[in-house]
């Protein structure tokens, strides 16, 4: 069977976009145990009220030989959407209203929020880089695990499940 022939991801492109929108960003990280990954969405609101959500770019990444537990992998997720939107705000020649991270990580969320604590060394550095480039009130949202996109990556996906399960 061809499934993959039937796949069809239509992308975002800033010529989709109606003038005088709201134009936001929301980005998604999840990790396993030897897989992080972060999903970029633009989410842009017209005039009218139309809201339209399309896909622009996901990065999954394989964790390093030596295990690193979960927490310490959602980290690097966190990590890893906050450099995927630096990037796309950087390539897009677009005025975005707002940017939204999302994560399952109750543990990530709880530490990007506390800037009196001393962490280790792993922790400290992946927590500084994210505060220095999102504000807290921009990881204010939880996303269960079966919702959250970035799970797709993480976990995969036959080619079969892609047309039918693909958020």
């Amino acid at each position: 069977m061809f499934f993959l022939q039937e796949f069809q991801l239509p992308r975002w492109t800033s010529a989709d976009k109606p003038s005088d929108t709201l134009v936001q960003l929301h980005l998604f990280g999840d990790a396993l145990e030897k897989v992080f990954s972060a999903v970029n969405y633009i989410r842009y609101t017209s005039p009218d009220g139309r809201i339209h959500v399309s896909f622009v770019i996901a990065k999954s990444r394989i964790a390093c030989l030596k295990q690193l537990s979960i927490p310490r992998l959602e980290f690097q997720a966190a990590l890893l959407a906050v450099r995927l939107a630096d990037t796309v705000k950087r390539e897009l020649d677009l005025h975005i209203s707002d940017t939204i991270f999302w994560s399952d990580s109750k543990i990530v969320l709880r530490y990007i929020s506390d800037e009196n604590r001393r962490f280790y060394a792993f922790v400290a550095n992946r927590v500084s880089e994210i505060q220095g480039s999102s504000e807290y009130s921009q990881w204010r949202y939880y996303v269960p695990t079966d919702l959250n996109p970035a799970d797709d990556c993480t976990r995969g996906l036959y080619a079969s499940e892609i047309t039918h399960n693909c958020r």
